[in-house]
């Protein structure tokens, strides 16, 4: 199963025994994400996926609303869209690492463009992933690189 907005149709929502047998749980700690998309179907099924797997998650579907967020809760990890509708989500990056320095970023993008990539990067993202995703692959990386800023 990918994230994807033809993923959430249906009674199960797209997922599947395997999914299950193939996921990474969160660290016994459960640590906080903040989920930054502007397209609420997305924005309910990564926040499900999470919540499914331990972790506690707020979320943001623009830039103001995602400062404000981190600036109250504290996450541990950022996952971010690139295209918040007129915003950039990239713009999110060095505002979150300010607020806390130590947050994962991991940005999440349609958008196949290596420009992107790039720039998401030298802004101090520490993954960047390509949608639609796998669920457990999204997990993965994010618990990698939780446990690698530890």
């Amino acid at each position: 199963m990918s994230l994807s907005l033809a993923s959430r149709r249906g009674p199960t929502r797209g997922r599947t025994a395997t999914d299950h047998q193939d996921s990474v749980a969160a660290p016994r700690e459960q640590p906080r994400v903040l989920v930054i998309d502007d397209d609420p179907d997305l924005l309910e099924a990564l926040q499900e996926l999470l919540e499914l797997r331990g972790f506690a998650v707020c979320v943001a579907t623009d830039l103001r609303s995602a400062l404000e967020e981190a600036a109250s809760h504290s996450p541990s990890a950022a996952l971010i869209d690139v295209k918040l509708g007129k915003e950039n989500g990239l713009d999110a990056i060095p505002e979150l690492k300010r607020i806390q320095p130590q947050m994962c970023c991991l940005v999440l993008t349609a958008y196949r463009d290596a420009a992107y990539a790039k720039l998401a990067f030298e802004l101090g993202a520490d993954d960047f992933l390509f949608k639609p995703i796998e669920p457990g692959a999204l997990i993965r990386s994010l618990v990698a690189r939780l446990s690698a800023s530890e």
